[in-house]
């Protein structure tokens, strides 16, 4: 099913809008599936690292649909957050600067969604020195959930940033019989150890938390 296809499953049939829309770096798997939201919903704020330097048709494509669209684009960074009066919240902890290089991984978007006293981790292809160096910033990043770094790849997820974490439940997004074997033996072996739960979509498609 198309990304669209899983919102709408979601959403009530009259939504039309969708508030913030993040995009985490300029990689293929994870634009891609933004073209169709953007060409389908009313976005409100389009948040990303303001890396721009992806010449591919479909990226490109996606930068004109945001201004065709009036969409407002928000370059984030460590520091930058939502709150809502319900009490939850957003924080950006990475990038901690809006000057990307080459490696794109290095630059992706990371954010800490928390409400309550419940947190999820959302690490994009954030790789292991660069999960070093957030550690190092002195932020927040215990979390109940973590969606597990560059869909579980072993150059990401590493001992000392799982211990920091500490979740309990470990989401894993990685497609069926995909060309860089994800997830990882090595990775998957790293999050036994840190006690979590683990779900991946390659296994059991798509994934809800209740």
């Amino acid at each position: 099913a198309s990304v669209v296809q899983k919102i709408q499953q979601e959403l009530p049939w009259w939504q039309s809008q969708i508030d913030y829309l993040i995009l985490t770096h300029s990689d293929a798997d994870h634009y891609t599936g933004l073209i169709r939201l953007v060409e389908k919903y009313k976005i409100k704020e389009f948040w990303f690292n303001g890396d721009t330097s992806n010449q591919s048709p479909q990226f490109q494509y996606l930068l004109r649909l945001l201004q065709e669209h009036q969409v407002a684009q928000k370059i984030v960074k460590s520091g930058d957050s939502l709150h809502w009066n319900s009490g939850v919240s957003l924080d950006v902890l990475w990038p901690e600067t809006n000057e990307p290089n080459k490696e794109r991984n290095d630059f992706c978007v990371v954010t800490r969604l928390s409400w309550g006293q419940e947190s999820a981790l959302f690490t994009c292809d954030l790789p292991g020195p660069q999960e070093a160096k957030l550690l190092q910033t002195g932020q927040t990043v215990v979390s109940d959930i973590l969606k597990v770094g560059h869909h579980g790849s072993k150059y990401s997820s590493t001992a000392d940033f799982l211990r920091a974490v500490a979740p309990k439940i470990c989401l894993i997004s990685s497609g069926k019989d995909n060309r860089f074997g994800h997830p990882n033996p090595e990775a998957v072996e790293r999050l036994q150890r840190a006690g979590c739960d683990i779900h991946n979509t390659q296994g059991d498609g798509s994934l809800r938390l209740l």
